[in-house]
Order: structure tokens, then sequence, then C-alpha cells
């Protein structure tokens, strides 16, 4: 223990064995922050224990706590819950929540919803944050209490105006979610900022979002990145994520790649789809990193995995033509599928055609013409002209030359060169047609 543990401790002690509860109380704590060799730990207990007895509701609460996680004390529930309702009993806001808590998780007493939300209620009256918190909460998503909007921003807004930074959170980002024009942004740029300002990650990121867009706060990408900063800095995967594209594309910021990729790799270890997909996207064209199409592959199945429809398309493009891994024209158009059934337009084109032609599957005009239909309708040119073909020598569709020009036209006015060609040809036939 150090000197000024051990002149404090010295003092109190006088007043602690005369039975003063407060004193023991206080010295029990001392011996609690003290280097917790195994003697004050049993000096900590035992003052707290005496003071506790003389139902101090601090030392009770204490007490009962050091029992509740094993912190100085065995672990025992049973022992905890005793003077954690004890402490309850005299109205402590901490030991009400506690209890509260107990009866939500089942740690230490019945599972009991009800009961539970009736002394997390209580603590809730006698302004505990986290309290008001979970109450609002139980209010907004929890099936055991009716569902209560109203009520739950009530609790919320006090858990808020208590300092909570969860709280804090919560209403910034319901904020930020309404449509209520610049004010609402405003006032949810706010309350980001008092969370952010306690250090919680969610918010400091959503925080640098509003400064990066300037929405609700004036675009600013310094004061951007310093929150993307130190949110990223502390596992945020989304941050990361942005802080490496602000290095990537030197956005402000002096371009940077390394770095980038520094961070893009810790987002994308994390398990972030995006970030996975641009360090896959930076192996396979040598992009800052040196070309490594193995390692391109592994992080494009990371964020395939993920559902991630770019990932799964240049996996399959991998896999189609045999880029960085052995062909295989199967796999290939496993991965087109999954990616063209998210309605990616690329996936969606070569998927028709490798139906069309039976490139990794049996021929399937009629299945190659849906799917190729499917992106011309969302204006792939390719597909477009493609589609136009279908319709114009009718295969894998019936032959309809009105419809066939339909699709030229508009693959043509996109710039398609053969699209314009087959246009005028298509034109000129008609014309001189006996």
């Amino acid at each position: 223990m150090k000197n000024s543990f051990k002149d404090t401790a010295k003092w109190l002690s006088l007043s602690a064995e005369l039975g003063d509860a407060d004193s023991q109380f206080k010295l029990g704590l001392i011996y609690k922050l003290a280097e917790n060799a195994p003697e004050e730990k049993a000096e900590s207990l035992k003052w707290l224990q005496k003071a506790a007895d003389q139902g101090h509701a601090d030392a009770q609460f204490t007490l009962g706590k050091s029992y509740f996680y094993g912190d100085d004390a065995p672990e025992d529930k049973a022992e905890a819950l005793k003077w954690i309702q004890k402490a309850a009993d005299q109205g402590h806001a901490d030991a009400v929540f506690l209890l509260g808590f107990a009866y939500y998780s089942g740690e230490g007493a019945p599972e009991d919803k009800a009961l539970a939300l009736k002394w997390i209620q209580k603590a809730a009256d006698l302004d505990n944050a986290y309290a008001c918190f979970l109450l609002g909460h139980s209010f907004y998503f929890d099936e055991d209490a009716p569902e209560d909007k109203a009520e739950a921003l009530k609790w919320i807004q006090k858990a808020a105006d208590l300092g909570y930074a969860d709280a804090q959170f919560f209403l910034g980002q319901s904020l930020y979610l309404l449509e209520g024009g610049p004010e609402n942004m405003a006032l949810a740029v706010k309350w980001f900022q008092k969370a952010a300002d306690q250090g919680l990650a969610e918010a400091q990121f959503k925080l640098g979002f509003a400064y990066d867009l300037g929405e609700g706060a004036p675009k600013n990408k310094a004061e951007s990145l310093k929150w993307y900063q130190k949110a990223a800095e502390q596992g945020l995967p989304e941050a990361q994520f942005n802080l490496a594209e602000s290095y990537f594309h030197g956005e402000g910021v002096p371009e940077n790649k390394a770095l980038a990729l520094k961070w893009y790799k810790k987002a994308a270890e994390l398990g972030l789809p995006e970030a996975q997909f641009i360090l896959g996207l930076a192996y396979d064209l040598g992009d800052g990193v040196p070309e490594n199409k193995a390692l391109a592959i592994k992080w494009y199945k990371k964020a395939a995995d993920q559902d991630y429809a770019e990932a799964q398309f240049n996996l399959a493009e991998s896999y189609f033509h045999g880029l960085g891994a052995p062909q295989d024209k199967a796999e290939g158009l496993k991965w087109y599928k999954k990616a063209a059934e998210q309605g990616h337009l690329n996936a969606q084109f070569n998927l028709g055609l490798a139906y069309y032609f039976g490139k990794g599957s049996p021929e399937n005009k009629a299945e190659g013409v849906k799917w190729i239909q499917k992106a011309a309708d969302q204006g792939l040119a390719d597909a477009q002209f493609s589609l136009g073909n279908c319709y114009y020598f009718g295969e894998g569709a019936p032959e309809n030359k009105a419809l066939a020009v339909k699709w030229f036209q508009k693959a043509a006015d996109q710039g398609l060169a053969d699209a314009q060609f087959s246009l005028a040809n298509s034109f000129f036939t008609v014309k001189h047609k006996f």
C-alpha cells in the first residue's frame, strides 16, 4: 500500500475501530483500491462487512457487488443478493438497479422479467441512468414490456440528460433517421457529440460521418477525420473503413495508400465485407500492394460469404476465367448466380450468357434470356444489345423484329457501336425489303 493510502488508512482506522460505520466503509474502499495483495483484500472485506452490518447502504452495495462479480471476494451470488437487497431496501439506486438486473438476467436470482422491470423502474425513479436507458429500451423492444414509444423516449431522454452515453447515441440516431429537416439533424449531431466526448466509438463514427457529409454540421473533412480516427482506434470497423477511404483517395489528407491498406486490413479482419472486398481488389490489381491473386481470392471469398455482391461477382470472374484460381466454370456460375440474385448487373448478364451458351451448365437459352433481360431492364448496354439479337434471330425468344429494334435503340443510345451498327442495319433491311 502506498504511503498516502497508509496515512489515510491509519487515521480512518481510529474512528473505524470505535465503530463509526462511515469510516469503516471508507477504510474498506481504501484497502479495495490498494495493490490488491491478499491481506489487503481481506482487510477490505472485513471493514466493508462491519459497515454493512451496521446498515451502511453504500457498504452493503459494495460488499454485494464484490460477491456478485467475484471482485476481491469469492463469487457468491446468493450472498451478493442478500446484501444488494438490503441496500436496495434503503433506496440505494445502484443496488436497486443491480437487483433488477439479477432478476432480468437470472444471475443469482430466478429469472423474472416482470419483477425485474419493477426494480429497474424503481432505480430509474432514483435517477440511475443505466436503469432509465434499460427501461426505455424495454418499452421499445422488449416483448415482456408493453410497447410504448412515447414512454420509451421519455426514459431514454432522462438517461441522456443524466449523461449516459448509449442513451445520448440512441437519441441522436433516432433523430438522424427521422425526416425532420435540418433541425432534427442538428439536434442529432448535438447528442452524437455528447456521446462521442465520452468515448463512445459508434457516436464518434456518426459524428465524423455528419461532418463528412455536412449533415447537421458544417462540412469539415478535418473534423470528420479526427472523429473517424478516434472511433477507428477503438476498433470500430466502419470508422476504419472510412478512414482508409480518405487516405486511399487523398480526401482531406495527403494520399497514402500504405496507411489506407493498413486500415482496410484492420476493418477486413473485423469482418466488414466492404473492406474485405476493397482489400481483395487491391491485391487483385496490385494497387498499393504487390499483386497477389491468391490473397485477392481469399478476401473476395470472405466478403462473398457475407453476400457482398461485388465480391461474389469478382470471385465468379476468378473461377470462371481461371484468374488466380484453377478454372472452374461451375463454381464461377454459382457465384454469378448469387450476385445476380442480388441485382448485380454484370453478374446477371454473365449468368445469362453462361446459360445461353452452355458454359458451366447445360445450355438453356430460355434461362439465359431471362437473366439477360434482367440486366437489360436495369440499363446494361451489352445486355440490351444481346437481348435485341435474341429477338432479332428468334434464338431463346420468339422472333420479334420490333422488339429487337427497341433494344438495339436503347443500347445504341448509350453509345454501343455494335448496337448502332445493328440498328442501322435493321432499318436498312426493312427499307429495302422486297
